[in-house]
């Protein structure tokens, strides 16, 4: 699957999830509420994981999407804080109630904005060919995350350091045979690729 199809199905995903919370706010018995946002915390943290590990260390290497690709690292931090502050609170009052909003209003801006600067530059900076294979790890990598990882790892992920930067302040850039996207092609230099992949070390120690 494009990869861009994958990511814009979590969005809508998301957006479906808080419009259903909103829809449960007021109702008497809060079980159903307490599902779905649920629901959405992992939805939502396991996206930001994906997108940390996968996608953004590819667009933070071009000059097209780095700010932008910047900016959305800063709202994932923001929305695992609220998630967790509403983790922590009573579903009953107002108080859960005005920060689900605040929320639903950090995600619906993060999303467009991603889906207007990032996602629909993102042929200028991968080919079609790149984007499938990165659909592809993405959806592998989701499904195992899903299947077989307790979520706890993916909720004490932090978002994953910038790239490394040259002597002039611009990301190091993989100059052997590297694709479009400035990473080597893991088909045809998987020694190269496992090489360049080792400079995005996740703050826990591991690499992608």
């Amino acid at each position: 699957m494009d990869a861009l199809r994958l990511l814009q199905q979590d969005h809508e995903q998301a957006r479906a999830l808080m419009q259903r919370i909103k829809d449960e706010v007021g109702q008497t018995d809060s079980s159903a509420r307490l599902r779905l946002f649920r629901e959405l915390k992992d939805a939502l943290l396991l996206h930001a994981h994906l997108e940390e590990q996968h996608v953004y260390p590819i667009f933070q290497q071009s000059e097209l999407t780095r700010d932008s690709a910047r900016q959305a690292l800063e709202d994932h931090r923001t929305m695992r804080a609220l998630v967790d502050e509403l983790d922590a609170m009573p579903l009953a009052g107002f108080q859960w109630v005005a920060k689900l909003n605040e929320l639903y209003e950090t995600a619906t801006r993060h999303m467009t904005m991603e889906e207007v600067d990032v996602l629909n530059q993102a042929s200028e900076v991968l080919t079609g060919e790149e984007l499938e294979e990165l659909g592809t790890m993405l959806d592998v990598t989701k499904k195992e995350l899903q299947v077989g990882t307790d979520m706890k790892a993916v909720e004490s992920n932090e978002p994953s350091p910038s790239p490394p930067l040259d002597s002039g302040g611009s990301p190091k850039s993989f100059t052997d045979e590297t694709s479009t996207s400035g990473i080597p092609d893991p088909k045809t230099h998987p020694r190269q690729y496992k090489e360049a992949m080792k400079t995005y070390d996740t703050p826990d120690g591991n690499t992608k």
